[in-house]
């Protein structure tokens, strides 16, 4: 096998041995200090010179079209001899490539490899290990979260109730049942598409059946009612556990004259039932927002 190559100076092709790569030798066209490179750079030398040979060739016969081309000006340049090199004119191997070696090894790049340091190679068999890692954990505690929050959801998502008892107090701290209070819960973050009338959720009327149109419209909205039967107790069925405002209206205790009705308690609760005032009447009330997150047991008071 032989390794070709070309002078850097003069473009003078050589051909010596391939064991004979690294070795110094003198070009006797133009006297210049050669290394013999490798057979990959060699070729590399020898197609970029004929490919620089080619352009100055082509570029030294244009002319306008007047000119006359030679017939032979399009076939290229005519290629330089290639010089055989004795091994008696090649001196020892050189310990160091010059630097024009050193270039032309820097410019023979192979495209189909890259070259990474092995730092780098490193770092990133760490990122394969560890981030899979790290992506299990954070998932497998998510799902843990996710899974919590899901089971408590489901524990307190479903129908709740608000039960309880109404009273009076008399001076003597003495408690009776308040028979006849009416219970009204409607959710804060909601509105009846039409403000529901009074005339059957007044105290003194009869409890509401589940097939009026007033207790329809209030379970189709979201809310809740009921009566305080005899020992003034009620249960109201709420569909979902959430915030609410509850008005509850005593049947047996009357308002004080000087309480009347604030009007931003006639607004609140006039988003809801039409007309507030007539609802409420002379009778003493609670109006108030709650928040049921379960079942709720409450004992409201009235004063006598």
């Amino acid at each position: 096998m032989t390794i070709e190559f070309a002078c850097h100076q003069c473009d003078q092709r050589f051909r010596v041995a391939d064991d004979k790569y690294g070795a110094r030798l003198k070009c006797p066209k133009c006297a210049s200090q050669l290394t013999v490179p490798s057979r990959e750079i060699g070729a590399t030398q020898i197609a970029v010179r004929n490919a620089n040979r080619v352009r100055q060739h082509t570029h030294s016969v244009e002319s306008p079209s007047s000119a006359t081309v030679p017939p032979d000006a399009t076939q290229g340049p005519p290629p330089l001899p290639v010089m055989s090199v004795t091994p008696a004119a090649i001196g020892s191997v050189a310990p160091n490539i010059d630097i024009h070696e050193r270039a032309e090894r820097a410019l023979a790049i192979d495209p189909t490899r890259v070259s990474v340091p092995r730092r780098v190679i490193y770092a990133q068999g760490i990122l394969l290990v560890v981030v899979p890692l790290i992506t299990f954990a954070l998932g497998t505690w998510f799902g843990l979260l996710l899974s919590r929050t899901a089971d408590t959801a489901q524990a307190v998502a479903g129908p709740c109730e608000f039960t309880g008892r109404i009273v009076l107090l008399d001076d003597r701290m003495g408690t009776t049942a308040d028979r006849g209070a009416v219970v009204l819960l409607v959710p804060q973050d909601d509105r009846p598409e039409q403000r529901l009338p009074v005339d059957r959720l007044k105290t003194g009327e009869p409890r509401l059946q589940p097939d009026e149109l007033e207790f329809r419209a209030l379970q189709v909205f979201g809310g809740g009612y009921d009566v305080a039967d005899i020992n003034g107790e009620f249960r109201v069925r709420l569909p979902v556990p959430g915030k609410y405002y509850l008005l509850v209206i005593s049947r047996n205790a009357t308002r004080p004259r000087h309480l009347a009705p604030t009007p931003q308690e006639l607004a609140g609760i006039g988003r809801y039932f039409l007309p507030a005032i007539d609802l409420l009447g002379d009778q003493d009330y609670k109006w108030e927002p709650i928040e049921v997150t379960g079942n709720l047991n409450r004992t409201i008071r009235f004063q006598d």
